[in-house]
């Protein structure tokens, strides 16, 4: 696999990683604040993204690893299966 292409999946990775993360944050905030939430409290709109830049520094790079390595391990897979 040339570098281009490489650096192709990981820029893809951390593009995917950083949208599921922006898209998602907000629910799982709900869904945390309402399981914990005693006495019927309420979420608060204004706080759903309260904590989203540690999560995405974390998700970011994992998702770009992630991408770099399975492309072209899949390729390889390819490879040999239909050797």
């Amino acid at each position: 696999m040339k570098p281009e292409e490489l650096m192709g999946h990981v820029t893809a990775g951390a593009f995917a990683g950083a949208a599921v993360e922006l898209a998602l944050y907000p629910l799982n905030t709900i869904k945390t604040r309402l399981q914990a939430a005693r006495g019927g409290s309420s979420v608060n709109l204004k706080h759903l993204y309260k904590g989203f830049g540690g999560n995405i520094l974390g998700a970011v790079p994992a998702c770009a690893v992630f991408f770099a390595v399975y492309e072209p391990v899949k390729l390889q897979l390819s490879v040999a299966v239909s050797q």
